[in-house]
């Protein structure tokens, strides 16, 4: 029985921040998830236009924790983030350069999770995985995580990144994936930003491993998400091309049962 819900709120990379000379329709918002309406992976600037988008003004109403991956624009926005803690108080995991960038703690208690070791938030379990994707200016990489339901179902959130460290792979071996999401940022481009990002070659090669090492629930699923406008094609052939070795390719309201 499939008792969680993912929802896609946004799905692509910072270069849809700004939406002058957008070339592809539709518009993709800066990638984003909520998990059992409880969870939100990065606060960005689109939340509260994602929620416009879906047509639910009540869509963060029983957030209890926000995980942040990295304070890169296109993932953490600080006016958004008080906004949405204005009148909830919210757990919060980042790294202490994020933290600085809140305007109003007061709601907010941060909570601190180990690196590669299960840990409580709430209800749930989290594994935090240092990333491939340098934060310049000091501080960590970005992080991805492994979120742990609590009927035991398991997604890793691996947004933003190139490829997977060695240390987070031997983590991974050792679950039972339920919802995989890769970084799908450089679409066909071959250039210096595949080390810190992944095209779609990188990352067919990352779900065909992940299958061939069992990783991957019998049923679980595999997904494509954090597309940069300028470098992906429409998102139709984005979608047929994902196709092609299994994996989904996110859109905004996608919703996911799991």
């Amino acid at each position: 029985m499939k008792n969680n819900e993912l929802l896609f709120l946004g799905t692509g990379a910072g270069d849809w921040i700004n939406g002058d000379g957008i070339r592809y329709l539709p518009h993709r918002l800066c990638s984003s998830v909520l998990i059992n309406g409880e969870i939100l992976i990065d606060c960005g600037p689109h939340v509260f236009a994602a929620a416009e988008q879906i047509g639910d003004s009540n869509l963060y109403k029983n957030l209890k924790h926000i995980l942040i991956t990295h304070r890169h624009v296109d993932h953490f926005n600080a006016d958004n983030f008080d906004k949405l803690t204005t009148d909830k108080k919210v757990s919060l995991t980042c790294d202490k350069f994020t933290y600085k960038l809140i305007k109003n703690p007061d709601n907010v208690e941060l909570v601190t999770l180990p690196t590669f070791k299960s840990a409580p938030l709430g209800e749930y379990q989290v594994v935090t995985l240092p990333a491939n994707h340098d934060v310049r200016g000091g501080g960590r990489n970005a992080s991805h995580f492994i979120i742990i339901t609590p009927d035991k179902k398991e997604l890793f959130y691996g947004l933003d990144g190139a490829w997977l460290t060695n240390d987070e792979w031997m983590v991974l071996k050792k679950h039972k994936l339920d919802v995989v999401i890769l970084d799908c940022t450089l679409g066909n481009a071959n250039d210096h930003r595949i080390f810190e990002h992944n095209n779609i070659d990188m990352a067919h090669a990352i779900a065909d491993e992940i299958r061939r090492q069992d990783i991957l629930n019998k049923d679980g699923i595999i997904i494509g998400s954090h597309f940069a406008r300028t470098l992906n094609r429409s998102q139709t052939i984005t979608k047929q091309t994902l196709k092609k070795f299994d994996v989904i390719a996110a859109e905004e309201g996608m919703k996911i049962a799991f």
